[in-house]
């Protein structure tokens, strides 16, 4: 046990990763402002509870400025065959998310430096950077760290954003307070890599960049859907319409977009399917609307990426329910079942709950959106809406809901 807050939770080969967050100031009294010093301890299997900092494993980051950086997050590493032997990294900054690859450890936390002052000295703009840390996987021991432009995701899908590759991390954040120092686009795409020399995160290469001006979404658009996958990404903005991007990374020094599609609403949940398909779980909306930004229906698209420089097609929508449909799916990846009970063939599962399409505006009980994909003709060959069988509770949120496919 551990006297923090649990966070997110990995595997790595025999190993669990756990990332936990602890505040060193906490007031113990509720109906006080008086705070004391919490020094957060940690014991395994009823054994005796020992300091979780010390001098060998605990490191001092950047902080929010304006803050006294009183969080602690901390990595715990335990074989689980063993699990006698834990290993702890800890590290004084803001709150973080965690991703981890087979051979690393990664923190990200943004931060916002301060850009403007008014008269009273008085903070007016800020600039929004993602600090990342790299750690080696099998040991917890710090590698380097470097700052990003932009931020990334929020909640759970912030690490949507985050992959690596050959030792290299391509980062993907959103500019969502662009000045005239930055380029003209919604996201950029950072390629980092690690300088052993001089302990650090380098920037390898960066998109848009001088020689690939093209940008990722237009200036004042939001990113919805990131998906990182071997040497492709694809990148969904939305303000009005939605730009969907197809981006080539296979020639880590220059990467590039490959296809561009506009549609109206957008996609949050990105989901590659073979042989070269994408499907993009969202929301419909009219983009010539009063409320252009306001869901209309739940949103369901099969695309034909861009082959050969091709341009990238929407074969199949589908659409469902109305503006206050929910789709656990698009903040939670594991909403999602997925299973091959043969060649060329993919079904998946996932909770929603339909809402009628006009007022009064009334939810149906929780269902189950069904999906059969064949690849060999690269086609949607089933979705529907099943009822849920049997009773559901009354005050089950469709958000706590999952699906199993057998």
């Amino acid at each position: 046990t551990v006297d923090a807050r649990p966070g997110t939770l990995r595997r790595s080969g025999d190993h669990l990763l756990l990332l936990t967050n602890s505040s060193l100031l906490q007031a113990p009294d509720p109906n006080s402002s008086a705070t004391v010093v919490h020094r957060p301890r940690w014991r395994l299997n009823g054994q005796p509870s020992a300091p979780l900092l010390a001098a060998s494993n605990t490191w001092l980051a950047g902080f929010q400025p304006g803050t006294l950086g009183t969080t602690v997050v901390s990595v715990h590493r335990l074989r689980i065959d063993a699990p006698q032997g834990v290993q702890h990294f800890s590290m004084l900054q803001n709150q973080a998310n965690m991703y981890v690859s087979n051979e690393s450890v990664y923190l990200a936390a943004t931060r916002s430096d301060p850009l403007r002052f008014g008269i009273d000295n008085t903070i007016t703009a800020y600039r929004a950077f993602t600090t990342v840390h790299k750690l080696r996987a099998e040991d917890l021991s710090w590698r380097g760290s470097a700052d990003v432009r932009g931020q990334l995701q929020w909640g759970s899908r912030a690490t949507w954003g985050l992959q690596e590759k050959n030792g290299d991390l391509r980062v993907v954040t959103a500019l969502r307070d662009r000045t005239d120092a930055d380029p003209a686009t919604a996201a950029l795409l950072t390629v980092l890599r690690e300088d052993p020399a001089n302990r650090k995160l380098v920037e390898r290469v960066r998109l848009p960049n001088a020689n690939r001006r093209e940008p990722l979404g237009r200036p004042g658009e939001s990113v919805y859907g990131v998906r990182l996958l071997d040497d492709r990404m694809q990148l969904v903005t939305f303000r009005q319409v939605d730009p969907l991007y197809d981006v080539d990374l296979s020639n880590p020094d220059d990467p590039r977009i490959a296809g561009e599609l506009e549609i109206s609403g957008y996609s949050e949940y990105l989901h590659v399917l073979p042989p070269g398909q994408l499907l993009g779980f969202g929301v419909e909306v009219d983009p010539s609307g009063a409320t252009f930004f306001a869901p209309e229906k739940l949103k369901l698209s099969l695309f034909g990426l861009a082959q050969d420089n091709g341009p990238i097609v929407e074969r199949q929508t589908f659409r469902f329910g109305g503006p206050y449909s929910q789709l656990p799916l698009l903040y939670e990846p594991h909403a999602l079942a997925v299973f091959s009970p043969g060649p060329n063939q993919v079904r998946m599962s996932t909770p929603m709950q339909l809402w009628s399409e006009e007022a009064p505006w009334t939810p149906d009980p929780v269902s189950v959106l069904k999906i059969r994909y064949d690849a060999s003709g690269a086609e949607l060959a089933e979705v529907r809406n099943v009822p849920v069988e049997g009773p559901v509770e009354a005050d089950a949120h469709v958000g706590l809901a999952r699906t199993v496919l057998y």
